[in-house]
């Protein structure tokens, strides 16, 4: 039978920061009415919670 494969023992400070930060972005774009911001925000999230934990697993980063 095939083993699991074993997942990057990475610590998640960095990718909550980034989520953390991406809102902050967004909210501050939506308070000031600036799309560009709001856009930079919604991709720094998007990075947060998709980008960076898949190059971390495609990379066996840890």
């Amino acid at each position: 039978m095939l083993a699991p494969p074993e997942l990057p023992d990475v610590s998640p400070n960095a990718f909550l920061s980034l989520l953390a930060l991406g809102f902050l972005i967004a909210v501050g774009g939506h308070i000031y009415g600036s799309r560009p911001v709001i856009a930079l925000g919604m991709i720094l999230i998007v990075m947060a919670v998709v980008v960076l934990p898949l190059i971390t697993l495609a990379t066996g980063a840890g």
